[in-house]
């Protein structure tokens, strides 16, 4: 809990927020309270602050601040990945700050969100890969006569099966999580910047484990990106459509391998 509440205040500093959660906070409020406590003296249309900075060290900020999730969550894989509390108490953190009214607080753990989940994508298919060698041994020593089995060995495979088992749950509870937390809400934010980490991640999650995302419940989601339309902030259709196309071309292009291939 210490470590968490370091990492608490330490997100909110990078959203630009001089508040400080106390240990006391912590225990006693929930995280909407804490928001609440940390937006009084945030403007809510403050536009400055350090993911909306400009300048080489800033780009290296959000750079680090990126590689820090990833980094963080790939530590985390073998253990507290799966602890229940650890990346569950920090997601719902996330997911009530992207949330707010505060576009520094909604941009910041918007991103850091998905940056997460991205490497929670990668730990997945990970698992998964995992999850099939063992059950390929397992079937390769059922399949043995039974004076030719080894019963430890056979015992060993399953318990790597099932805890497997188990952490492909996991992480797909966090995606999901994150999905109807944070996704679903902020790929139509009103800031094109928010918008933008939304489906680039997306489409790394697509180009990462195509067979968990290349659906329609996932697609859809691209469809409103080439037809975005004009709001206060953006600029023209034609801007915001341009600023996707990078990430969205690659998607169709898997998508058009896959029916040529079921058409073979």
């Amino acid at each position: 809990e210490a470590g968490l509440l370091v990492f608490v205040n330490f997100i909110t500093q990078c959203c630009g927020c001089k508040g400080v959660v106390t240990r006391e906070m912590f225990d006693k409020m929930q995280h909407a309270e804490i928001i609440n406590v940390l937006t009084k003296d945030f403007s809510e249309e403050s536009v400055h602050y350090p993911l909306s900075s400009l300048g080489p060290q800033w780009k290296r900020f959000r750079t680090g601040l990126c590689e820090l999730m990833q980094v963080l969550v790939f530590s985390c894989q073998n253990s507290l990945l799966y602890d229940d509390y650890l990346f569950s108490s920090l997601l719902d953190l996330l997911t009530g700050l992207s949330d707010s009214q505060v576009r520094a607080f909604r941009h910041t753990s918007t991103l850091l969100a998905m940056k997460m989940i991205s490497a929670v994508v990668q730990v997945g298919v990970s698992v998964g890969t995992q999850l099939q060698t063992a059950q390929r041994r397992f079937d390769a020593e059922s399949s043995k006569s039974p004076q030719d089995q080894a019963t430890q060995r056979l015992e060993e495979l399953q318990a790597a099966i099932k805890e497997l088992l188990e952490h492909r749950e996991d992480v797909r509870s966090l995606i999901n999580a994150a999905m109807r937390g944070v996704f679903v809400h902020r790929y139509r934010d009103c800031v094109p910047d928010i918008r933008a980490v939304c489906i680039q991640e997306l489409g790394l999650w697509l180009r990462t484990d195509p067979e968990s995302f290349l659906k329609d419940g996932y697609l859809k989601y691209l469809g409103w990106t080439l037809f975005d339309k004009v709001t206060r902030t953006t600029g023209t259709r034609r801007q915001t459509t341009f600023q996707f196309l990078p990430v969205v071309m690659p998607i169709f292009m898997i998508c058009l391998l896959f029916v040529l291939k079921g058409a073979m």
